[in-house]
């Protein structure tokens, strides 16, 4: 144990120094540094969050007083950040979709298993006010045993094709999808709601007009290991209002 505030090195210029900046510091955590690719677009948004900023990892996670890392890059550069600090002995909280495929996360997995730290992925929605209430009352038995589950979503943030969103979104060869951006949040509810799930069947595609990459829209059937037979549905390439049931 030590004393001192915990020390963190946040990786990512985009969420990580909108989002995990300012909530680590009011988790009482000192952020040492901001990484990024870009020394301009990393130096001014350091600047903006009276933080150091730097481009090379290895330098960040030799700064002293560092314990841990949180990784906000896009997904296809989760991995190479994710076994660095690892390596280096730092705890990690790695932003979803975790990885490319399941042997990438895998890997990850057992980096972090073999260098002692901590390793989690940022499902941050779990501890929502009402998700948690939610999960409360089922866990007690309030509601009775769940046997059947209904999720739909829609969101028509790509609905129209020349909607503006980083190029990796649309590009499931760099960690972009649907399914991945939001429907993994859906998934890490269920799995904290009504357990794991032993049974599933699932199509992933396109419904916007939007021509060719990685899919807007999903349905998965499941069947989880204490019975409950569920449908998970998400859309954000629908138009139409914003639903979440």
């Amino acid at each position: 144990m030590t004393d001192r505030p915990l020390g963190a090195v946040v990786v990512g210029t985009g969420f990580g120094a909108r989002i995990h900046v300012p909530a680590l510091r009011a988790a009482g955590f000192t952020v040492h540094a901001l990484v990024g690719r870009d020394p301009e677009r990393t130096a001014r948004r350091a600047a903006r969050l009276e933080v150091a900023a730097m481009t090379s990892l290895s330098d960040a996670l030799a700064l002293p007083g560092v314990d841990a890392v949180t990784v906000a890059t896009p997904p296809f550069a989760h991995a190479p950040v994710v076994l660095e600090a690892a390596a280096a002995g730092k705890h990690v909280l790695c932003e979803k979709p975790f990885a490319l495929d399941a042997a990438e996360a895998r890997a990850m997995l057992a980096a972090a298993d073999q260098a002692g730290v901590v390793a989690l992925v940022g499902h941050e929605f779990r501890w929502a006010t009402e998700r948690a209430l939610a999960a409360r009352a089922i866990a007690s038995g309030a509601i009775g045993e769940p046997r059947l589950a209904t999720f739909v979503s829609s969101v028509p943030l790509v609905a129209d094709p020349d909607a503006r969103v980083p190029e990796w979104w649309l590009d499931s060869g760099r960690g972009g999808g649907w399914l991945g951006a939001s429907g993994s949040h859906a998934v890490d509810q269920i799995r904290v709601w009504l357990g794991e799930i032993e049974g599933v069947s699932a199509w992933t595609g396109t419904v916007s007009a939007r021509a060719g990459g990685a899919e807007d829209s999903f349905t998965i059937r499941f069947r989880t290991v204490s019975g409950c037979e569920g449908v998970l549905q998400q859309s954000a390439g629908a138009w139409g209002p914003m639903t979440n049931v």
